[in-house]
């Protein structure tokens, strides 16, 4: 794994980033997240466990990709906090 990355494009399945924050803590020169998500209820739990690995959540863009359907994507940047 390339430990010295600082950008992060994360689009994981419906069922979200399960080992999500082992991944992250394998990189440590990480400053910034782009997440997107087709399913609000994976984005909230995987934010909020990267939330709790001092990540601070930025912005989150709901895009209609499936216009007529119940279907949204969820764009979010995360940004590491550092103590």
């Amino acid at each position: 794994m390339c430990s010295k990355a600082k950008f992060l494009f994360l689009d994981p399945p419906r069922e979200g980033f399960r080992f999500l924050s082992h991944f992250v803590q394998q990189l440590p020169e990480l400053e910034t997240i782009m997440y997107v998500s087709c399913d609000p209820y994976t984005f909230v739990n995987n934010v909020r466990v990267l939330i709790d690995e001092s990540w601070s959540l930025l912005e989150v863009q709901p895009v209609d990709q499936f216009p007529h359907t119940p279907h949204v994507e969820l764009l979010a940047v995360l940004e590491k906090v550092h103590l």
